[in-house]
């Protein structure tokens, strides 16, 4: 007889070819108690199909079953008292729910298994809504009797679920004005007795219609205008346009996108931090960010701009506090979510909102990753330390983050910020995060920029070689791509292939692997004559270098391109 399995959650169910598969939560670890509700970290999903096995073992999936993660504090305290009888998974903000497909699949299968009992049946405990992003929390003691004794810092990011995907395959906006990239992150502050603080900042790629695509280049060229709808192993990715209607379609984009941002997002007017370089291959993205934020209604959206690089460059980083200076009275304007609970208590049940946040950060560079970390890690302590004068808590050397909540707060705050910045960029380049050396330790060293070093060289191999599968992966898993028509409701057979692999692209590889391979040979393998070791090199060198030339100037047919369609 089998031994029964503990589960921890459902994340749902998926129809496939041969019929509809359970997922389950087998395994997770507690991430720590906010505001009296566990959060937990997935570690490894038992699964039933290998198709799924990446998006389920991927790192940064988050749940609990009694906090609403999907939703930001600010965002619950809009709710009003029917929201209390809803279930996670009806209040969940779609945004952030990356196991929707699979959770509404799973609730039509309980729905109609109660309605074939006749029986009642409560399918909520049987539904729990995932997020992909961050959750950490730190307090200063983490004894149960120090519950709502202590103060507690926490951290929680969302990943958004439009046009999500992998660093070179998602860029800029789609036709909706959704961002690639775009993940919400919120603090948390618990101060004894009774203050609360949340202060939300958000990331997401240039808001423009834009597109980078590995070419195995190191920086593959980057292309302004509109794709097409399709799979993106296609060569006619890009619509000839004149200069005219790329500005154009631009800036009508980017104004939908901010007004969404703005309105339909609730997060109200956006202090746009665009981080890109001002010179060399990111000039003309900046430059046309510049121009079409100039569409945009001052109501909506400031923009301000920092080239990071020219700025820190030899070593200057003190200079990024400096740029936040300047961000100051957007910071005070905008403030923060304040709530008041009853003393002693760290919960939010019968909370009162005293003040709400009013506006947002946006920050981007490239990739939304590391220069982005950094200036959100240093705009988030800034909030900080706001929220503790509010609270009438006195602070040392606030501006070069010398705050201390509790004796080795300040080293925890930033080994957080650092694992934060690690955890986003996995999941969007497939590496750790660079640069933050200087998040953990406040300045740039010898170490830290070797390990980018090896990081670049990663997601060098990564972005070529491996993100078009990763790509598929989020597009399967989140129900971008259907496995059955939904007209005919036939399984889509065969299944897609991508384009047919020309002779070069399969011959090429091998070719060079075996002329290297002889060239070596060549110079182990003693031989009488000189002269015909070396001709016999030269030989297989120059083969080598013919390989490598023909495949560098055809990158985009040897990259790993998805197979699904992209929209």
């Amino acid at each position: 007889m089998p031994r029964p399995t503990r589960v921890y959650g459902i994340l749902g169910t998926m129809h496939l070819l041969s019929g509809r598969f359970l997922m389950t939560i087998d395994r997770c670890e507690l991430v720590g108690t906010l505001f009296g509700h566990h959060i937990f970290r997935t570690e490894a999903e038992t699964v039933y199909i290998s198709m799924l096995t990446f998006m389920l073992q991927l790192k940064g999936m988050y749940f609990s079953n009694t906090y609403d993660l999907t939703v930001s504090q600010q965002r619950l305290s809009e709710f009003g008292p029917w929201s209390r009888n809803m279930n996670l998974f009806e209040r969940a903000d779609k945004h952030f729910l990356w196991n929707n497909v699979q959770l509404e699949d799973w609730s039509r299968v309980l729905h109609m298994a109660a309605e074939s009992c006749g029986l009642p049946f409560n399918t909520s405990n049987y539904l729990t809504p995932v997020i992909l992003g961050f959750v950490e929390i730190i307090k200063a003691s983490n004894s149960p009797e120090s519950v709502g004794r202590v103060a507690s810092y926490a951290v929680i990011s969302r990943r958004a679920v439009k046009r999500a995907g992998t660093r070179y395959f998602a860029r800029g906006l789609d036709s909706n004005a959704y961002s690639a990239n775009f993940v919400e992150t919120e603090q948390l502050v618990y101060l004894p007795p009774n203050h609360i603080y949340s202060f939300i900042q958000i990331r997401g790629s240039v808001p423009l219609y834009w597109s980078q695509r590995p070419t195995l280049q190191y920086k593959p060229r980057i292309k302004l205008g509109r794709t097409e709808l399709g799979s993106l192993s296609s060569n006619s990715l890009y619509e000839p346009q004149s200069l005219a209607d790329v500005e154009r379609n631009q800036k009508e984009i980017i104004r939908r996108h901010f007004h969404d941002v703005c309105y339909l997002l609730r997060y109200g007017k956006v202090i746009a931090v665009n981080l890109l370089d001002q010179t060399g291959m990111e000039r003309p993205l900046y430059r046309m960010y510049t121009l079409a934020s100039l569409a945009v209604d001052p109501e909506e959206l400031k923009y301000e701009a920092f080239d990071f690089h020219r700025e820190c460059q030899g070593l200057k980083w003190n200079l990024v506090h400096a740029f936040v200076d300047r961000l100051e009275p957007e910071l005070a304007d905008m403030g923060q979510l304040r709530l008041s609970t009853p003393s002693g208590r760290e919960s939010l049940q019968d909370a009162t909102v005293l003040a709400v946040q009013r506006g947002v950060f946006r920050t981007n560079c490239i990739d939304c990753l590391d220069r982005t970390n950094v200036l959100q890690s240093v705009l988030a302590q800034r909030a900080l330390v706001a929220a503790l004068h509010d609270a009438g808590i006195p602070t040392v050397n606030a501006s070069l983050g010398e705050v201390e909540l509790w004796p080795g707060f300040k080293m925890a705050f930033r080994e957080l910020w650092a694992d934060h910045a690690d955890m986003i960029s996995l999941q969007y380049s497939g590496t750790p995060a660079l640069k933050t050396d200087f998040t953990r330790t406040g300045k740039r060293t010898f170490k830290g920029m070797l390990t980018d070093g090896y990081n670049s060289l990663v997601r060098y191999f990564l972005n070529n070689f491996a993100d078009g599968f990763r790509q598929d992966a989020f597009n399967l898993f989140l129900g971008k791509y259907e496995v059955f028509d939904p007209v005919t409701g036939r399984a889509k057979l065969p299944l897609p292939t991508g384009e047919r692999q020309s002779i070069r692209r399969r011959f090429l590889p091998f070719f060079l692997a075996f002329s290297i391979s002889m060239s070596v040979l060549c110079l182990l393998f003693p031989s009488v004559d000189l002269t015909h070791r070396l001709t016999y090199f030269a030989f297989w060198g120059l083969a080598s270098a013919f390989s490598v030339t023909n495949i560098l100037s055809r990158g985009q047919e040897f990259v790993n391109n998805p197979l699904f369609p992209m929209e």
